[in-house]
């Protein structure tokens, strides 16, 4: 996508590969997952919109898109409805919302998924929809309530 928010083509008229996550179907299967969990756990979804649009890098050639649902070499949409589910644990889990596996599985999830076994999880996200509560720690649960 261009500074206008049209679609970039190349030479032969197709569009170029990565950019953002958006701008493909599954960045909008993902965003809907997440939007659905915030709305049964009666948070904002403007709020939540706006959060994830300002913090959660929407550039598919970057964490936590890459080499989940993107690949990087073939440059093509990759994954299915696993990792569609795993993107938006992790998404929600960075807003503080209920999921339903421990902190630890998802990290581990995301690692295999990667193959990198020292990647990190989105960092938990200051917002309205976010409890004040102790940190949790790696055998944390949460139980989605949708």
């Amino acid at each position: 996508m261009d500074a206008d928010g049209a679609t970039v083509l190349d030479d032969s008229g197709k569009p170029i590969a990565g950019g953002n996550v958006f701008a493909r179907p599954i960045g909008h299967f993902i965003l809907a997952d997440v939007l659905k969990l915030v709305g049964v756990q009666g948070k904002s979804i403007e709020d939540a919109i706006n959060v994830i649009m300002t913090h959660i890098p929407m550039n598919i050639d970057k964490a936590p898109w890459v080499r989940v649902i993107w690949n990087p070499t073939t440059q093509r949409i990759i994954g299915s409805k696993s990792e569609r589910a795993l993107i938006a644990s992790m998404i929600s889990h960075a807003l503080g919302l209920k999921i339903n596996m421990k902190v630890r599985e998802l990290k581990q999830k995301y690692r295999d998924t990667i193959e990198d076994s020292r990647a990190n999880l989105i960092e938990p996200i200051n917002w309205s929809g976010r409890q004040i509560h102790e940190d949790l720690d790696d055998d944390s649960e949460y139980i989605s309530e949708g």
